[in-house]
């Protein structure tokens, strides 16, 4: 395997030096000690592993020119020429994005989606000034990088093809990873037929729910997800849910939930879940401390958490995802 020279330095990925099998048990004992903290202790799968060169969206920190990572726990840069993690497309690009950053003279971040139609960049400079005189240096970099779309800031600079999507959206970090979670969702809601989606982002699992013959409706709170939703014919609604969580009357014919909530969990939604009698509730989360917390709600309400599957979405870092499914 590769040895990333910046092991130790970056502070993107801890767990590099420890042996495979050590470093995925380590990662499944995260989510067992997260959920036994909340007195659970439901069946946890073997943590199913990524292969590294996948990871396809990162942001790159920037200052004074040079372009990096941070430290660990740092705002300190550390200028890279290779990163282990990323898909090859963008790791082809990072010699280029140097030399860029270098002629803008930039500080600040830029965030990068490697996409099916080409690689997508939003650049966010704390100049918040594009020199114009750069701009034909920075068209070229996007004809001679396979950039598909360019972003300073909110201004479209550069585009070849209409992305599905808006700039900077959230996706799951890998393809495969992505994958790997549709398929346990759409495993897990077999024999259900009606389905809402909560936090369902640009539709990450209301795609393929709907395109699986699924009666299914997303909500989010992001104005872009939800209209890219509905011009592909999908149901979805702007909803607020941590603030705004959908009511027990709302559930009404729902046979299934599907719920991928942010690192800050689906607290107030999980207590209204509860008390309800569906027959499947499936929680996907990136964050084992939350999702236990949300697990121990669901299950006060009389649902059983029949089992835990852990992914490796986040290669290398003291991350992991967790996809938990319970009946009633």
């Amino acid at each position: 395997m590769r040895q990333c020279p910046f092991f130790g330095k970056c502070g993107g990925c801890l767990f590099q030096d420890l042996q495979p099998s050590d470093y995925l048990i380590m990662k499944k004992n995260v989510v067992i000690e997260a959920l036994r903290h909340r007195d659970l202790t439901p069946p946890v799968d073997d943590v199913i592993a990524l292969p590294s060169g996948t990871r396809r969206r990162a942001t790159f920190a920037m200052k004074n020119g040079v372009l990096g990572f941070n430290a660990f726990k740092s705002h300190t840069i550390i200028p890279i020429t290779s990163c282990l993690v990323l898909t090859p497309s963008l790791e082809k690009l990072i010699p280029s994005l140097r030399e860029l950053v270098k002629a803008l003279h930039s500080s600040g971040d830029i965030a990068v989606t490697d996409t099916d139609w080409g690689i997508d960049i939003v650049w966010k400079d704390k100049e918040h000034k594009l020199p114009l005189a750069k701009l034909e240096a920075l068209t070229t970099f996007c004809q001679n990088n396979s950039i598909v779309r360019f972003h300073y800031h909110d201004e479209l600079i550069y585009q070849i093809h209409t992305l599905p999507f808006p700039p900077d959206v959230f996706l799951q970090p890998s393809q495969i990873g992505e994958e790997t979670l549709v398929k346990l969702v759409l495993k897990g809601v077999n024999g259900c037929s009606h389905v809402l989606d909560l936090f369902c982002g640009q539709g990450t699992f209301t795609r393929p729910l709907h395109q699986a013959g699924f009666i299914v409706k997303g909500y989010d709170s992001t104005d872009e997800s939800i209209a890219a939703l509905q011009q592909q014919n999908i149901p979805a609604e702007k909803r607020d849910l941590f603030r705004n969580p959908l009511t027990s009357h709302e559930f009404s014919n729902v046979e299934a939930v599907v719920l991928d909530p942010p690192r800050a969990g689906a607290e107030a939604q999980c207590q209204i879940l509860a008390d309800l009698d569906l027959k499947r509730i499936i929680m996907v989360s990136c964050n084992p401390q939350t999702f236990a917390r949300d697990a121990a709600l669901l299950t006060a309400g009389g649902w059983m958490l029949q089992k835990v599957i852990p992914i490796d979405q986040f290669i290398y870092s003291k991350h992991i995802e967790v996809v938990g499914f319970f009946d009633k």
